[in-house]
């Protein structure tokens, strides 16, 4: 038996009409129909008379949603007992943005009751309470706010024939192979500023590690591009250079569910990351 069903059995109880609790639990009226008959099916009896559309519980009905309803309660109460152990863990993704990382160690530093744990791969919007991304974000179901901006660089072979150029214009590098980032988001945006440059790159897919990334740029095998923030140096025998055309610009948001409530540590932490970046300038 589904302890999910009980609880829907237990609001149809409540409004006494099927199409009401289909619309406080934001499911559909026939789905809810059928939970509710197989319910009765599996208790073998009926829970329920529905006389001139109107809905009241028989007697074993009633009997059967005063025992669940002290089981749903006592079932919450525990949830929660056991939830305000985990009250104070907060995981975040940052999308490889340093800016991000070295914000985490400010706030470690500040809230020590507070374990902060990093998601690596964003699988869902799920995997994480908390996460940088970059925009544009289209998620009705999450918040957004923008905290801060950042550039697309390029790094590139000392040796490659732009090397001394110091900005250039994307078009450029139309013949050349591009590494991208491997997060999602970072690689759209660097993706569509090629195309906005009026080219498609031609992209290393496979993703090697970092020292070989390094190697292949000194090697003027291929260029990289990246979110400066993300690019933790710049190593002998490559250069940064600046993109001036298309406009490399690259805004970060903070990232957090509507639908979750907010634990502690995750509003501890959505809060801490708004004060942090609040004097960075959001072109």
């Amino acid at each position: 038996m589904d302890i999910q069903h009980i609880r829907y059995f237990c609001k149809i109880a409540e409004y006494r009409s099927v199409s009401r609790a289909a619309n406080e639990l934001h499911v559909t009226q026939p789905w809810l129909s059928r939970v509710l008959r197989s319910l009765e099916e599996e208790l073998g009896a009926k829970l329920f008379e529905r006389k001139h559309k109107q809905m009241t519980l028989t007697e074993f009905g009633e009997k059967y949603y005063n025992a669940a309803a002290r089981a749903v309660l006592l079932l919450d109460a525990a949830t929660s007992s056991l939830s305000e152990k985990s009250d104070n863990i907060v995981k975040v993704y940052g999308g490889g943005a340093n800016k991000f990382f070295d914000a985490l160690k400010r706030f470690e530093e500040l809230y020590p009751d507070i374990t902060v744990k990093n998601v690596l791969e964003l699988e869902s919007y799920d995997s994480a309470d908390v996460m940088i991304l970059n925009e544009p974000v289209m998620m009705e179901d999450m918040n957004i706010r923008p905290i801060y901006t950042g550039e697309i660089i390029l790094i590139v072979s000392s040796n490659h024939p732009l090397a001394k150029a110091k900005v250039v214009n994307l078009r450029d590098f139309s013949g050349d192979i591009f590494n991208m980032p491997a997060d999602p988001a970072l690689r759209t945006v660097c993706m569509s500023l090629c195309r906005m440059a009026g080219f498609e790159p031609k992209v290393l897919e496979a993703g090697p590690q970092r020292p070989a990334i390094v190697w292949l740029i000194r090697q003027n095998s291929v260029v990289h591009m990246n979110a400066e923030s993300s690019f933790l140096y710049v190593a002998d025998g490559t250069t940064l250079l600046h993109i001036g055309f298309p406009s490399p610009i690259n805004r970060y948001s903070i990232v957090w569910s509507k639908k979750r409530p907010l634990s502690y540590g995750t509003e501890t932490m959505i809060n801490f990351l708004t004060e942090y970046f609040k004097d960075e300038d959001l072109k």
